[in-house]
């Protein structure tokens, strides 16, 4: 059985918007990584923002894609790459496989890209986390004793703020 050409192009189309929206998803990852790593955090929201977008698009193509193959199949496991196979002609197969073969190989850098990412923001994180980390202890009184050994250790006394404490009202 042979697919119709309206499925055909259908079925073109829905690949070639993937794998633009997969470099689209890819250019604002690189740019918010960038801006990341620039410490400019009002630039990371919008990219962040429009980034969820470029999800959201890949998604609804991704489900069009599979509903498209369910189709025509009646299955939502089978795969482009088959469908192709099984149900096109010779020059619908050399129009459409290097298309899958291109997608499949931007999904897979776009995987990358995005745990590259994951591992920069977290670094950033730690690196903020740290900071807080220092800057909050470096505020707290300092209490230094000796130990049995003769030996000088230091404890954080925690101050409570006066104005919460009895003492503050008095």
């Amino acid at each position: 059985m042979k697919l119709d050409a309206g499925v055909v192009r259908s079925l073109e189309k829905v690949l070639v918007e993937e794998i633009a929206q997969c470099d689209l998803y890819i250019a604002l990852l690189f740019e918010e990584q960038k801006s990341v790593v620039a410490l400019k955090p009002g630039q990371v929201s919008e990219l962040g923002v429009k980034r969820a977008a470029a999800v959201e698009k890949l998604s609804e193509l991704r489900n069009q894609r599979v509903k498209l193959i369910a189709a025509v199949t009646g299955s939502e496991s089978v795969k482009a790459s088959d469908l192709i196979q099984n149900y096109c002609s010779p020059q619908e197969k050399k129009r459409l496989l290097p298309l899958v073969q291109k997608l499949k190989q931007r999904i897979t850098h776009v995987e990358e890209k995005s745990r590259e990412f994951n591992q920069v923001l977290n670094f950033s994180l730690g690196l903020v986390n740290g900071s807080m980390s220092i800057l909050w202890s470096a505020t707290q009184p300092v209490t230094k004793s000796y130990n049995a050994f003769g030996a000088v250790t230091e404890s954080v006394q925690q101050a409570v703020p006066r104005a919460g404490s009895s003492l503050g009202r008095a």
